[in-house]
């Protein structure tokens, strides 16, 4: 494995901590909460939709093109789930990533017919939209008052 791949796996190993102590760390009823935002409202339906896109970008990896067809809608995600399927989701779609990273480096995939991405860009790229999201977890944790997971206050350097 080149250094690349590895420092590659070791961000997403980075940012998808920060999920999971926020899946781990909050009861049932907080990953319920409402957010003042319209369809993707609530920490359970947010972990919904990080898994759904994650499925979609690694599928992508596997046949060669990207489709987002199994990503629902933002407000066609629920709370009825618990936090048991969500781990049990990311825990599948984190071993994808590493077997990919090693396995399939040079693979392209296609976007929308004319663009080709690498693996290594397609999981880039579910860093960041991991990242965007932990963002505004922090931020709704802060509005309602919920406690933030204390490594994610490490991580973020967060007051």
């Amino acid at each position: 494995m080149n250094i690349e791949t590895k420092k590659l796996i070791e961000d997403w190993n980075f940012i998808r901590g920060n999920t999971i102590a926020f899946i781990e760390s909050l009861s049932d009823e907080q990953l319920q909460s409402t957010f003042p935002r319209p369809g993707l409202n609530s920490f359970f339906k947010h972990f919904q939709e990080m898994c759904d896109v994650q499925e979609a970008y690694l599928d992508a990896c596997e046949i060669g093109n990207m489709s987002f067809e199994k990503v629902k809608g933002n407000d066609e995600y629920s709370n009825d789930i618990v936090r048991e399927d969500i781990l049990k989701r990311i825990k599948v779609q984190d071993k994808r990533v590493e077997t990919l990273l090693c396995e399939k480096s040079d693979v392209g995939i296609v976007w929308d017919g004319n663009d080709t991405k690498t693996i290594s860009a397609q999981i880039r790229n579910l860093c960041m939209h991991e990242a965007l999201h932990i963002g505004q977890l922090i931020a709704f944790s802060y509005v309602l008052g919920i406690k933030i997971p204390e490594s994610v206050i490490e991580d973020w350097a967060l007051s």
